[in-house]
């Protein structure tokens, strides 16, 4: 697999550019489409070949003013869809894209130089589907990012079941085929898309050299929680749609697992006070720990990172509790509500 980039590449080199449609589903972004348009103008890639779709979800900031002032170094369109979910504004940026291939990237994402040439090259070989990458974190991130993400995904070249929708490339047809993102889901779409192209036979492949970095990377516990909350409100949806496949089964179970140990802390202090003994309590925690701790020590041992236990034993803690949030729509009444997509 290591030599598998190297190998295609060689063997395709001599076919042309496609012509790419670079799709950016975005609300209030202008902290961070400057930073994503500047390396996309600056990528290894003819401009003729290639199209910016900002496709704008009722931006109340000057999201649209700092996308429009870079329309003297690369071909922009707008297209405007206020308050829909976040797969509704990529399904419309793909059905009026002028591509033949379709490159998904967030406004918060910053590309590789080659990024466009290299997928150029793969999706030269017929035999291709998806490709993409997981997200790199920024090189100046906290412990919580480097701790979590970092090698959350290890991208290797080769066959994968997943990859992030900000980072997925594909021919336009395939994309007709697979039918696109399931627009009743806010989030998990991505996933499910990928799995249903799975189904479907299509090829799922990752490539290391494009790897995007994700400047929306959750730098503080706060975010990081409600990153994982909003990440887990359709998680279960997609689970119980999707049966017997138990897809997104292990997110699930440890969710149901987070909330049983919380019911059972609450059960365990009731008994501690009404029998004066504080072995209640003292067991409760514990089976409210066990998880977090074994997956912690998984992951340390399988990173050789022993450092990061303790951080990944309170991230697996808080990303249970956030998760069993998901379970519990009066904990969690946001996901009742049509809420305006942000990049997240």
């Amino acid at each position: 697999m290591d030599n598998l980039k190297g190998l295609q590449l060689s063997q395709m080199n001599s076919k042309p550019e496609i012509r790419f449609s670079v799709i950016v589903p975005a609300r209030n972004e202008e902290r961070m489409i400057g930073d994503c348009l500047e390396r996309l103008a600056a990528m290894n890639y003819p401009t003729e070949k290639l199209e910016v779709i900002l496709v704008d979800n009722g931006s109340t900031d000057r999201t649209l003013e700092v996308f429009q002032s870079w329309a003297n170094r690369l071909n922009l369109r707008v297209l405007q869809r206020p308050n829909v979910k976040i797969s509704a504004l990529r399904n419309l940026g793909a059905e009026e894209a002028k591509g033949e291939g379709l490159a998904f990237l967030d406004a918060d994402c910053l590309v590789p130089p080659d990024w466009l040439r290299d997928a150029s090259t793969f999706l030269s070989n017929e035999n291709e589907g998806v490709i993409g990458a997981h997200y790199r974190i920024p090189p100046d991130s906290t412990w919580l990012a480097r701790s979590w993400f970092d090698d959350e995904h290890a991208n290797t070249a080769g066959d994968t079941s997943y990859v992030p929708a900000g980072d997925v490339l594909l021919r336009k047809n395939t994309f007709v085929q697979i039918g696109g993102f399931d627009e009743k889901l806010e989030t998990n779409e991505d996933y499910e898309f990928c799995r249903r192209a799975r189904r479907l036979g299509i090829p799922l492949r990752s490539y290391p050299c494009l790897e995007v970095i994700h400047l929306g990377t959750p730098q503080r516990i706060g975010r990081f929680y409600r990153q994982q909350r909003w990440h887990g409100r359709h998680v279960f949806k997609v689970f119980v749609d999707n049966l017997p496949s138990l897809y997104n089964a292990r997110a699930i179970f440890f969710a149901i697992y987070a909330l049983l140990s919380v019911f059972t802390l609450v059960a365990g202090i009731g008994a501690s006070i009404m029998t004066s003994r504080p072995q209640w309590i003292l067991g409760a925690v514990g089976f409210l720990l066990f998880g977090p701790i074994l997956l912690a020590a998984r992951s340390t041992v399988k990173r050789r990172k022993f450092e990061i236990f303790l951080p990944l034993v309170l991230l697996y803690f808080l990303y249970g509790m956030a998760r069993a949030a998901c379970l519990l729509p009066r904990l969690d009444m946001s996901q009742w509500k049509s809420v305006p997509v942000t990049n997240q």
